[in-house]
């Protein structure tokens, strides 16, 4: 029997917490959302919401706005530090490493740092300072040595991020210190070298990167890139859960083969039908009652000809020959 069906059956929480899921108020309590994954579109809209306490500023005096971003940066990676320090918590989630925490304690570390957004802000207010940068500076000269300097030290920062718990995930405990230092700087230290590449890119310096990261392929794919995660997450669920045994890792062609390739088909599939049927049309419908009402006037304002006399003969204006 395909391990999806022998599931206890499980409450209805999108049905019960349906208005708190509408509203992205659910990421406080993850007994209350609907799509496990979808806890990140709560607290993107809760950082999105208080962007004018670094936006407005940056428009009144730069100088200040900066100031307020930095604050804001340092506050939140120091609720960061010390929510690892007073809990004693890993260096990031943990399912893997050396102390498996329980999953009641895995809830409440999600809550207090994977999920919030006074910890996630880091990252996005990073994003919000680079989008300034490049909105008001349109051309920079970048030292060939200095982009080469920037290109290798954002790559460092971002091997750093990915392989820096090696040893930890093999089973050697790290002192409190680095687990805080970790779980604060490694998606600012991220955020850094992703900064760099599109910073590089946008000017004209970033050679093949740029060239690779502007085929038109990823268009279309990108147009699909919101629809295809939020039902990715379901399908991985289902494709997992066919299994009529439980499942071991043997090789990496089976991954790929046998979840990999059809998650991502079937997910492209999924994305492109709810694309055609929900985002386009009501992406269209909000255009349209959004739009301005002197744009419409002026788009279906009829224009009468122009008559006027040159030389004793009366021409037409509109007319061109």
């Amino acid at each position: 029997m395909p391990l999806f069906f022998a599931r206890e059956p499980e409450e209805n929480i999108c049905k019960k917490y349906l208005w708190k899921n509408l509203l992205y108020i659910f990421n406080f309590n993850l007994d209350e959302e609907c799509l496990a994954h979808a806890w990140y579109l709560a607290t993107d809209l809760q950082m999105y919401i208080f962007t004018p306490l670094i936006l407005i500023p940056l428009a009144m005096n730069p100088v200040f706005g900066w100031i307020i971003a930095c604050l804001l940066l340092f506050l939140s990676t120091a609720a960061n530090i010390v929510t690892v320090y007073v809990k004693d918590y890993p260096a990031t989630q943990g399912f893997f490493g050396p102390a498996k925490m329980p999953y009641k304690d895995i809830i409440v570390y999600d809550r207090l740092i994977y999920y919030a957004a006074w910890i996630r802000c880091q990252i996005y207010i990073m994003g919000l300072l680079v989008g300034w940068v490049l909105q008001k500076y349109k051309r920079i000269r970048i030292n060939s040595l200095l982009n080469l300097a920037c290109w290798a030290l954002g790559a460092a920062f971002m091997l750093t991020d990915i392989f820096g718990l090696f040893h930890y995930f093999r089973g050697h405990q790290l002192p409190i210190f680095w687990r805080a230092a970790y779980s604060s700087l490694s998606k600012p230290a991220w955020g850094l070298g992703l900064t760099w590449l599109i910073v590089s890119c946008y000017y004209g310096y970033g050679g093949p990167i740029n060239q690779f990261m502007s085929w038109n392929i990823w268009v279309p794919l990108g147009r699909l890139s919101y629809c295809a995660y939020l039902v990715h997450y379901s399908i991985i669920t289902y494709v997992f859960a066919l299994e009529k045994n439980p499942m071991f890792f043997s090789s990496i062609w089976q991954i790929l083969f046998n979840y990999f390739i059809p998650v991502v088909a079937i997910t492209g599939v999924f994305a492109l039908l709810l694309s055609a049927m929900v985002e386009v049309p009501v992406g269209k419908l909000e255009m349209l009652l959004l739009k301005p009402k002197a744009q419409i006037k002026s788009t279906n304002k009829k224009t009468e000809p122009s008559w006027e006399i040159q030389n004793g003969f009366v021409k037409n204006s509109d007319t061109h020959f």
